[in-house]
C-alpha cells in the first residue's frame, strides 16, 4: 500500500528513534519482517548520539541521485 503511494523516485525510508537506549522495545526480527513487508529500508538511529543519521540521509541522497 505504502508503495503504491510513493513511485521510485522517492525512497521509502523509516528511522526508528532511539536506538541508544536498552532495551529495545522491536527485535531484529521484528525489524527485518517489516522491512521485507513494505519493500523499505529501515535504520536504527539516535537523535541523542547521532548514531546512523548521517548514513540515513546519505543513503536516501544516494537512492534518489541514482532514480533521477
Amino acid at each position: 500500500m505504502l508503495n503504491e503511494m510513493f513511485n521510485e523516485a522517492v525512497p521509502f525510508i523509516i528511522l526508528g528513534n532511539k536506538s541508544d537506549l536498552t532495551p529495545q522495545e522491536i527485535s531484529t526480527e521484528e525489524i527485518l519482517q517489516k522491512q521485507i513487508e513494505i519493500n523499505s529500508i529501515i535504520f536504527s538511529v539516535s537523535a541523542k548520539t547521532k548514531q546512523n543519521i548521517e548514513e540515513a540521509f546519505t543513503f536516501a541522497a544516494h537512492r534518489i541521485f541514482n532514480v533521477i
